[in-house]
């Protein structure tokens, strides 16, 4: 590991490991350029306290951060990149589970493939912002508004147009000719495929829930099962009790704010009386692991 220069630093954390190779990256191009964090300061714009933490391994700086410190030490920016999309990719996998999707164009075959596999693409890239993404896109003149690409990158929907789909690709950086092409040929396939089946709700029972982190795919899972009813329908069937917000929010991967807006989303997804009872002990199991793990 690196020594830096100046005052003696702890030592990396590396409670994630991709994390803490980022910032031991950081700490070698540092001391490659013989700076102290002071010096590094005042060539990059940036505190002191800003750079040290971004080269800790507790967290993941802002990718505008990290590249001031790799350009002001002199080193490789390409590098750089990587390295913080791989850092930032696991910080965010360990910050709200969920279950990753295809990574390789050619495992996708429909809709529901497809929409997983875009919210990969787009965590790949580090979750840029959706003011970063529309730029990317084009901009005002683009293909890709800030709200449609949030809905895609949420898994809400997939892109509307193939001129949408690219503008997605160049939104979450897959640049590569090769790699579009690929992409490319997959959308293709997915439009010709016809309705894809909805996904069979056996394999997404709630008997397999036992941590908090899964509940929201397995609603998202149920959501689709019954045939995606829009927001203002769940609303209606049960007595205002799902208010679109909430119900919008939990299809975004959020928890459940309550158990009354869980028992809701139910009731709005016509959980018959025996799957419901399944449904409310994973509740409670994951109520129950959480006070465990908190004790």
């Amino acid at each position: 590991m690196s020594t830096a220069v100046g005052r003696r630093e702890n030592p990396v954390v590396w409670d994630i490991a991709e994390v803490g190779t980022l910032a031991d990256f950081q700490r070698e191009w540092k001391h490659k350029a013989g700076l102290s964090y002071d010096r590094l300061a005042k060539a990059t714009g940036e505190s002191a306290a800003t750079l040290r933490r971004a080269a800790s391994g507790t967290c993941v700086p802002p990718r505008k951060v990290l590249l001031a410190a790799i350009t002001g030490c002199g080193g490789p920016t390409e590098r750089a990149i990587y390295l913080w999309k791989h850092a930032r990719y696991h910080q965010r996998l360990v910050d709200k589970p969920r279950k990753p999707g295809p990574r390789r164009a050619d495992l996708v075959r429909d809709k529901f493939g497809m929409r997983a596999a875009l919210v990969e693409l787009y965590e790949l890239d580090g979750a840029p912002t959706m003011a970063e993404m529309h730029e990317r896109a084009g901009g005002r003149h683009g293909k890709l508004p800030p709200s449609t690409a949030h809905r895609i990158a949420n898994g809400e929907t997939v892109p509307a147009t193939l001129a949408q789909f690219v503008a997605y690709l160049d939104a979450v950086e897959v640049r590569k000719p090769a790699r579009r092409g690929l992409w490319v040929q997959a959308w293709h396939r997915v439009q010709n495929s016809g309705p894809a089946p909805l996904p069979d709700p056996r394999s997404w029972s709630p008997n397999s829930i036992f941590t908090a982190s899964q509940i929201p795919n397995f609603l998202i899972r149920l959501y689709e099962s019954v045939g995606s009813p829009a927001s203002l329908e769940m609303k209606m069937r049960t007595g205002s009790r799902l208010d679109p917000r909430t119900a919008r929010r939990i299809l975004a991967g959020h928890m459940p704010p309550d158990i009354r807006a869980f028992t809701a989303f139910l009731d709005a997804c016509r959980v018959k009386p025996e799957a419901r009872t399944r449904w409310l002990d994973a509740w409670h199991r994951t109520r129950a692991e959480q006070m465990a793990r908190a004790g």
